[in-house]
């Protein structure tokens, strides 16, 4: 049986900088009311994270341990720290810092037992100036996350960002918790791990609020402010896009390619029709591209295993 309270589970891999002011902002929380404490991922035993947990953890009102997981991912880091979590998990990544009052917001509706999840805001760093060709169409690749100013539920095809968010701890394990295929893995930068985890949310029966007031800020290094950063991310996005129904797509005779084709037909009509001269609405067309270029690799890839 889960202890009562609230768990942080905080998965880190090769980012000791990030860690700290993760923790850092861990450190500067508001009593959220019931008992709470903070489990520190290893991902692939990352050796970094000991000495920063040792170094900031001490600052914490509450007890911080580091679990190892061997295997590299962030979805089998989160899977290792929700297996020991409390009641409620909240998860928090290693590129965020959250504000004063973010772990009693995201928590709040699952501690009332009125949600099974809560989806918090993920804010890109303002201190950064942006690029004039990222235009907004752009900025969610960057894990920007914002549904307004308004506490509501999220729509059934909406989706929460596990860099900020929170969980009924018991149904997300019944649920089957986060696909290790899906999202960040050494440095590639697989997604939808959120997506799949919301429909596995969703089908136990369970509903998810967003809520704007927890609030977290998202790190912007330069390395992401590039048209090469963003074509390579959109690229991951195609192939995570085929992972996500990889069932579905398997047994089609096309392997998916028929329908991710037509969608593209649609999207770069749309897309160029807003001027492809200039930058912001050309580099979105290549994105669209490379999506679908993704989407077609793992079908291609599939179709190779098959015939093995």
């Amino acid at each position: 049986m889960r202890a009562p309270g609230i768990t942080v589970v905080l998965p880190t891999w090769n980012r000791p900088l990030g860690l700290r002011r993760a923790l850092e902002g861990l450190a500067g929380q508001r009593d959220p009311g019931p008992e709470w404490d903070v489990t520190v991922v290893a991902s692939a035993s990352d050796p970094a994270a000991r000495p920063v947990v040792e170094a900031v953890g001490r600052r914490l009102p509450v007890p911080v341990t580091v679990a190892d997981e061997p295997e590299p991912g962030a979805s089998r880091a989160r899977n290792r720290g929700l297996a020991t979590s409390r009641q409620v998990v909240a998860f928090l990544d290693d590129d965020c810092v959250p504000e004063a009052g973010w772990l009693a917001a995201v928590t709040r509706p699952v501690l009332r037992g009125e949600w099974a999840a809560a989806a918090g805001r993920v804010v890109a760093d303002p201190t950064v100036a942006r690029p004039r060709w990222l235009g907004d169409a752009l900025v969610a690749y960057l894990a920007e996350y914002d549904r307004g100013a308004e506490e509501r539920p999220l729509a059934p095809d909406d989706f929460l960002l596990t860099a900020n968010a929170a969980f009924d701890a018991d149904l997300l394990t019944a649920a089957g918790g986060f696909d290790p295929l899906l999202g960040p893995t050494a440095g590639r930068p697989t997604v939808n791990d959120d997506v799949d985890v919301c429909r596995k949310v969703r089908a136990a029966g369970g509903h998810i609020l967003y809520v704007p007031s927890a609030r977290v800020v998202h790190e912007l290094p330069a390395s992401r402010l590039s048209p090469t950063y963003l074509l390579r991310r959109m690229h991951a996005q195609g192939r995570s896009d085929w992972i996500l129904d990889r069932r579905t797509n398997a047994r089609a005779r096309d392997r998916g390619l028929g329908s991710a084709g037509r969608q593209l037909v649609k999207e770069e009509a749309s897309i160029l029709r807003q001027g492809p001269w200039h930058r912001p609405v050309a580099l979105h067309a290549a994105g669209a591209v490379a999506r679908a270029a993704g989407f077609a690799r793992e079908a291609l890839r599939a179709r190779g295993r098959q015939a093995d």
